[in-house]
């Protein structure tokens, strides 16, 4: 009884509160756009490459296998949700990394002190298009620890996708080390 009563007063303010404003509700406090989103590019690329198939290399500590798939737009996202957790536009990263401009890339580097898994991300653009996005994430506590690199590229002609590529190495205390490794090339 008291969640449902909770429940309905937080919905009575929160309609009191946006008729009572003349902007509006408030955006989400949690989401910035100070630094690339890689987020907004990933959206925009799944967009474009609905119906559109994907060839992948699997490798798992040395073991292979290939991949040839037609994915929806739902697939798409799916797949590439690694990159679109990446995003570091979070309102508690705000000034958590600093930002180097130069020739066509900018990078954005995790200051000493922060706290972050994705250490850095570095952007090329061929003029206002992104060219190609490298992202280096290290995750680590008393048990596990875990670096990937991860990459893509975009297509000269299109802007479109092309290829992508992620490597974890895993390590668990009490286990070896544990190599993934996915190179994908977006195909027609």
């Amino acid at each position: 009884m008291f969640k449902k009563l909770l429940v309905f007063w937080i919905l009575v303010v929160g309609c009191f509160s946006c008729q009572n404003s003349p902007q509006g509700p408030v955006e989400n406090p949690t989401q910035i756009q100070k630094y690339f989103s890689i987020a907004d590019f990933i959206q925009d690329q799944i967009e474009r490459l609905e119906g559109l198939a994907i060839e992948k290399d699997l490798y798992v500590n040395g073991d292979h296998e290939q991949v040839i798939q037609r994915l929806s737009s739902e697939e798409w996202r799916n797949e590439l949700d690694w990159f679109i957790q990446a995003d570091i536009n979070k309102a508690s990263l705000a000034t958590a990394y600093d930002i180097q401009e130069n020739n066509g890339k900018t990078l954005y580097k995790l200051k000493d002190g922060e706290k972050s898994e994705i250490q850095e991300m570095t952007v090329f653009y061929n003029g206002e298009r992104v060219d190609e996005v490298w992202i280096k994430s290290h995750d680590r506590n008393t048990f596990y620890q875990s670096e990937t690199l991860a990459k893509l590229s975009t297509d000269a002609l299109t802007g479109k996708l092309s290829t992508y590529e992620l490597e974890t190495t895993q390590k668990v205390v009490v286990l070896s080390p544990r190599t993934l490794k996915v190179k994908s090339k977006v195909v027609d």
